[in-house]
């Protein structure tokens, strides 16, 4: 079975219910804190999607990049609410694999994190 980490910088309904069609969809998710990222994944990166979704300026383009760094083998999916061509192409040089459209609804979001992640 996959895992999907959550990243997220808050509890909102759509992040419970998107971790909720995860699950449904057969992955383990665990949640962790943009705070935790000092602390290791629990599961081998590279079985790993990655999810990140942030609200507001959280420098987000460091916490980017220090996800891709730190597990170059996951897959990294970013959540945002920006969807202009320059942001998601920043995103994806940064090592995202895909950015999704928060505006999306949650199971539209599991149905896309499932084909990215190619389970």
């Amino acid at each position: 079975m996959l895992s999907t980490i959550v990243f997220t910088d808050q509890e909102t309904a759509d992040c419970i219910e998107l971790r909720q069609q995860l699950q449904m969809r057969g992955f383990t998710v665990g949640v962790k804190k943009p705070c935790d990222l000092q602390v290791p994944l629990d599961h081998t990166p590279s079985e790993d999607v990655l999810l990140w979704s942030v609200n507001g300026p959280t420098r987000r383009m460091e916490m980017l990049q220090r996800l891709a760094d730190r597990y170059p083998d996951a897959c990294l999916v970013f959540i945002s609410a920006n969807s202009a061509a320059g942001f998601t192409n920043h995103c994806l040089r940064l090592g995202a694999r895909a950015v999704l459209n928060r505006s999306n609804p949650p199971d539209r979001l599991a149905e896309l994190v499932r084909a990215i992640s190619g389970t």
